[in-house]
């Protein structure tokens, strides 16, 4: 029974990711022979006005997220009992089916899109500050371009503390996907999209299930990839490919690759290529790498 109720959650988010742009708003139900809808997730709009809903590829993949197991580096990494947290963490957040946990959703999703608008800030201030002529135009738009990305990393910072923390309002009911495994495992949709990010959606319980993380690559056609790689102490990656659509600078992606130094490599190929987000701890996606194509990238 609860392979027919999993198999029937990745359906549905399924159905939700193949929904095309001109759909606008999440239909309430499917259709399909044999298929009965669960649930379907709404995306946010955060790059791409004129493609709401648009989703592109989908993977999945059960990881460890709390006690023995758990890859070095997730948000609840122990030796101790299952499900029980390391010291100074957290163990997996529970589905926020709570007012509490719900506002504390929309709360994390406000503070991600205020993150996004200062990274543009941040972007369009540098710009600004490389075009200006006179020196003294050079310099008033260099403090200016450096008092928005001091905000904007803020605002990332911010971001990234409410993601991590927002559903641990709540936490009884935690369901371990594979309980005959150390530690405590959920099974996650990694969902591209067109140009409004890769979304984390925890489906272990199909009628429970969740966005519980938005990655903010403003990229198409967004083809997503998941492993893992144990040599490397059993960390989880997701590649997310750019093949030559609208490529929007602005975004969380492309500012964290810069700060990892491939500010060049990312000018010089316009974006093109795979970009590499360490999703070890899957409420929390994060750039680590990028490799350039310029014949563009695809899955």
């Amino acid at each position: 029974m609860p392979t027919v109720r999993l198999l029937a959650a990745f359906i549905a988010v399924l159905v939700t990711a193949l929904v095309p742009a001109s759909a606008g708003a999440v239909e309430p139900t499917g259709t399909g022979e044999n298929i009965k809808p669960v649930k379907n997730i709404p995306y946010p709009n955060l790059n791409e006005p004129a493609e709401t809903n648009a989703g592109t590829d989908l993977e999945f993949a059960t990881i460890t997220v709390a006690g023995p197991g758990a890859a070095k580096g997730a948000p609840g990494a122990s030796d101790s009992a299952p499900g029980a947290a390391a010291p100074g963490t957290t163990a997996a957040p529970a589905p926020a089916t709570t007012p509490q946990g719900k506002a504390a959703s929309k709360k994390a999703a406000a503070a991600q899109r205020a993150a996004a608008k200062a990274a543009k800030r941040c972007s369009a201030a540098r710009t600004s500050a490389k075009k200006a002529k006179s020196k003294k135009a050079k310099r008033r738009a260099a403090l200016r371009a450096k008092k928005l990305c001091s905000s904007a990393k803020k605002a990332k910072s911010r971001a990234r503390k409410l993601a991590r923390t927002t559903t641990t309002v709540e936490r009884s009911g935690l369901r371990d996907a594979r309980s005959e495994e150390p530690g405590v495992q959920r099974t996650f949709a990694f969902a591209g999209s067109y140009g409004d990010g890769l979304h984390v959606i925890d489906v272990t319980d199909p009628e429970k299930t969740e966005r519980v993380a938005t990655w903010n690559c403003g990229i198409s056609q967004g083809d997503v990839q998941v492993f893992q790689r144990k040599d490397l102490g059993g960390r989880w990656f997701a590649t997310y490919t750019h093949d030559g659509y609208t490529w929007h600078k602005g975004s969380t992606c492309v500012s964290e690759l810069r700060a990892l130094g491939f500010g060049k490599q990312l000018d010089d190929f316009k974006g093109n290529g795979t970009y590499i987000a360490e999703v070890t701890d899957p409420y929390n996606p994060t750039a680590v790498s990028f490799v350039p194509y310029k014949l563009e990238s695809h899955n």
